[in-house]
């Protein structure tokens, strides 16, 4: 566009509508890192409750609060929720040593 001339208004339009989305994608961007770090939060935090348990003879998971889990989220999000639920448990199952520490290193990355 020339010095000196203004963008036509569906130009203008256009970039003002640009420009609101790239807000958006950061406001996303924004939640999604909160979503990551929380997520390494409850893995460390349910392996270290793993680990105690394991070493005092128990079972590393108890079914009944995994489908409580599956339950809360099937209830609040749908069939989507029970996907994301599983894929949550999934990801905190203790993987031995390190898992907290990988988890904890992964939230500070």
């Amino acid at each position: 566009m020339p010095v000196g001339t203004e963008p036509a208004p569906t130009e203008t339009t256009a970039l003002l509508a640009q420009l609101g989305e790239e807000v958006l994608l950061h406001q996303v961007d924004a939640i999604d890192d909160r979503i990551i770090a929380l997520v390494a939060d409850r893995v460390a935090l349910v392996n270290e409750i793993q680990r105690d348990r394991t070493a005092a003879g128990g079972p590393g998971t108890r079914l009944s609060r995994e489908t409580q889990v599956i339950a809360r989220y099937g209830n609040s999000l749908g069939r989507p929720g029970v996907e994301l639920a599983l894929l949550l448990l999934n990801l905190c199952r203790y993987r031995g040593r390190g898992s907290a520490a990988a988890a904890q290193a992964a939230r500070h990355s």
